[in-house]
């Protein structure tokens, strides 16, 4: 739980001397940096995260926090983070350097890999070798588990944040000429990372404060933004500029320099002269912003934690320009320092990891002791048809053999919108958790995961049709848009599709295929026939039919990767996998009747108007109610039902305690669902952190309403 933030931080760091940057021209800043104690752990931690994603051989291959000049930038622009989230904060930031320089979902050019890792700073990013995209996952999912477990309010912070500055970049990818330094400020804003900069140091400092306390300062803050974009911009121009010249000119440069060049009739040298004073100029501003503040608002008890928030800000301001001075990433002549580092701690007797999934630690305790992703419409004549003349040879439009086919896009467009609307991807994190173990083939995992992709489109767009849901994902249904007959033949055609795919795999991978699907469509057909006749079924009968259409998918995609696999291909997944599938379905039975966000995204208890019948339904049913039975027979007769006959049936629920007896059954599949997940990660002798992540992501803990 976050603190108010009035230990003394400075007993965590040690301030840096003087004559190491007092009279450097390049340290322009007025505050003074410090460095953590524990920065050899930091380090240990960076380069931790290289091998754990690039593995030993590729480290380096971004160039990310690592300075021996100076020291690495988690602990010089986090000085005040707490000893034991040091690690942990250096291993997340170096991921966000890789999410700045890398796509881990390019297609993969070979030639890619052997570019020096400073071309993509600033510029387009790199493609990566196939094997790293599941080792980024994995890495992802660990940071996120120990984000949470370690603090679940700031932790998650961390998370949102940096998902928020990968969504900015994403918004940012056309060039925009620039009128003025207000116009580009402003939009650099968005493409910024200063969400998940500020959630990082609360998160290190086990720190926040009020909203009211952000809101009253965040006019204060505004130069100190502005103030970190043109310093990025002041360090990084000149390997921004190498990119721009290495891509032909084809890479969007985003940076001030240039602008000043171009408004002001520049050179480059006297462009970064004027940004530096620009940036003096912000410094004052922040400076004098601040002191106004605390002459005019005196908050009982706030105001020494907001003085404390100022003090951790600065030092990571302070710490930023001291490293950015010196640091390889941005000083090409410098190298990568990653090997020479690692070659040094390892001859020192420090120990790590082979990947993230060798440990649930973030550095090993070794280290610790050391260190202390054309039908045009128009017509044709008789004689462009050949109809025009009885003797002519020119075949007619009617008797030529072959025509171009048909172009598939519309038959693709519903299942275009429902790829469209807003997801959580569980599939590819699923396929991607699996494959940990699995390790298949790139070209056989893509095309496993495209199958499946396609077989799910296929069911919601089947299945909003069949429960007559209005709503998927907090938008109209595919239906509603595109209408019954062209959804459901969308839908075939996916399946069609995804047949089509499989066959490329092997005959072993298209029986496995057609026994899944026919199996998902044998539990759909038994939901509809209990919803058509009013037939409660028990839970006996329940759970099969779960096990059949919602377990199916589930089972299909690690039968197929089993299949293909190049390790593991022995390991009994079929425990796990019912418990999962069960624990999906059960979960949405409840979430649809509880969750405030499932009311938005699908509408108030949506499963009462498809008469669908759930487990509390089941269960309620079971101990007999008159107004249950009434309801669903109204229901039967209209399709859906008025939101107050929904509230007492809901109501009936609830004094049933169906709704809690779902809750206590959900309670008791996850902990048999961690329990098989640990006996498989012994079995397999691999950490499954993506697994564990998807678990911790759907557990009801980590939901409130």
């Amino acid at each position: 739980m976050a603190s108010n933030g009035l230990q003394d931080y400075a007993d965590f760091s040690l301030p840096i001397p003087p004559n190491r940057y007092i009279d450097d021209p390049e340290y322009f800043c007025r505050f003074h940096p410090r460095v953590h104690k524990e920065t050899q752990a930091s380090d240990d931690a960076t380069v931790q995260c290289q091998i754990d994603v690039f593995g030993r051989a590729n480290v380096g291959f971004v160039k990310g926090c690592l300075s021996l000049r100076s020291g690495g930038w988690t602990s010089l622009t986090y000085p005040y983070c707490l000893p034991e989230r040091l690690a942990l904060v250096s291993y997340i930031n170096e991921v966000a350097f890789f999410q700045n320089d890398v796509d881990f979902w390019l297609p993969f050019d070979p030639d890619t890999k052997c570019c020096d890792s400073s071309v993509s700073v600033g510029g387009r990013k790199k493609a990566v070798d196939p094997g790293w995209q599941n080792r980024h996952t994995q890495v992802f999912a660990k940071i996120a588990i120990q984000l949470v477990d370690t603090d679940s309010q700031l932790g998650n912070l961390v998370i949102q944040g940096l998902q928020t500055w990968k969504r900015g970049e994403a918004m940012m990818e056309e060039e925009i000429r620039y009128q003025n330094l207000t116009q580009y400020l402003s939009d650099r804003l968005v493409d910024n990372a200063f969400e998940f900069l500020f959630a990082v140091a609360r998160f290190g400092s086990n720190f926040s404060l009020t909203k009211e306390e952000e809101k009253l300062i965040e006019p204060v803050l505004k130069p100190y933004y502005e103030i970190m974009i043109l310093t990025n911009d002041y360090f990084s121009w000149e390997t921004e500029y190498t990119t721009f010249l290495r891509s032909n000119e084809k890479v969007v440069v985003r940076n001030a320099v240039p602008l000043f060049m171009e408004w002001y009739s520049m050179s480059c040298q006297e462009a970064k002269v004027a940004l530096k004073e620009k940036i003096k100029s912000l410094e004052d501003d922040y400076c004098s912003l601040k002191a106004e503040f605390f002459s005019q608002y005196q908050i009982p008890g706030s105001s020494p934690a907001i003085m404390r928030w100022f003090e951790i800000l600065e030092g990571v301001l302070a710490g930023n320009i001291f490293w950015s001075k010196t640091c390889p990433r941005y000083n090409t002549a410098f190298g990568s320092e990653y090997k020479q580092y690692l070659a040094q701690r390892i001859n020192e007797g420090a120990y790590f990891f082979n990947s993230s999934t060798e440990s649930s630690a973030i550095i090993s305790n070794d280290i610790l002791k050391i260190s202390k992703l054309n039908l045009s419409g128009q017509g044709v004549t008789d004689s462009e048809c050949g109809m025009g003349s009885m003797g002519r040879t020119k075949p007619s439009l009617f008797t030529c053999e072959r025509l171009p086919p048909l172009d598939q896009s519309v038959i693709e467009y519903p299942s275009r919108y429902i790829a469209s609307l807003p997801s959580k991807e569980i599939w590819h994190t699923f396929i991607d958790a699996l494959n940990t173990w699995y390790q298949v083939p790139q070209h056989h995992l893509t095309i496993i995961r495209t199958v499946i992709t396609q077989l799910h489109s296929s069911s919601l767009m089947l299945d909003d049709i069949q429960d007559h849901s209005p709503l998927r994902r907090g938008h109209p249904a595919a239906h509603r848009v595109y209408g019954i007959g062209q959804t459901v033949n969308s839908a075939y055609f996916q399946c069609a599709d995804a047949l089509r795919q499989i066959q490329k795999i092997s005959s072993d991978s298209v029986l496995v295929f057609t026994e899944e699907l026919m199996a998902l469509q044998i539990g759909q057909g038994a939901d509809m026939y209990w919803t058509y006749h009013s037939i409660t079924p028990t839970e006996e009968e329940y759970l099969q039919t779960v096990d059949s259409k919602t377990t199916a998918l589930f089972r299909m995609a690690s039968r197929l990767l089993q299949g293909q696999a190049t390790m593991n291909r022995c390991m009994d997944m079929e425990e796990f996998l019912t418990l999962f599938g069960r624990y999906i379905q059960i979960r949405n039975d409840y979430q649809n009747l509880e969750s405030s966000k499932n009311t938005k995204n699908q509408g108030f208890c949506s499963d009462f108007d498809g008469g669908k019948y759930s487990l509390p339904l089941i269960h309620a049913s079971k101990l007999g109610s008159p107004e249950i039975n009434a309801i669903l027979q109204q229901r039967k007769r209209t399709e859906s039902l008025t939101t107050d006959l929904k509230i007492v049936l809901l109501s009936e629920l609830k004094a049933k305690g169906s709704l809690a007896y779902t809750l206590q059954v959900l309670q008791n599949l996850e902990r048999a669902i961690k329990e098989e997940l640990q006996s498989l990660e012994s079995e397999a002798e691999i950490k499954n952190w993506l697994l564990w992540r998807i678990l911790q992501q759907m557990s009801l803990d980590n939901h409130h309403g």
